[in-house]
């Protein structure tokens, strides 16, 4: 049991490296909708971050909201 488990671990460490080779290649087609990934540039993503985690925030606030009014 634990031979497979080893190599089940390094057939995932050997998938992911191969990956993180890959992430940021340009994709093999020219369909504009397909996925492409790029590094992380604080001057393009920060500013979605932060959108996104305030409303993350805001949903999670309302979700506290309903809980505790539920509880009187």
């Amino acid at each position: 049991m634990s031979g497979d488990r080893e190599q089940y671990k390094q057939q995932v460490r050997s998938c992911v490296m191969e990956w993180r080779d890959r992430i940021f290649s340009p994709p093999a087609t020219d369909d504009p909708h397909y996925l492409n990934f790029s590094p992380y540039e604080p001057k393009v993503h920060e500013p979605v971050r932060q959108a996104m985690m305030s409303d993350a925030r805001k949903l999670e606030q309302e979700e506290e909201e309903v809980t505790s009014n539920n509880k009187i």
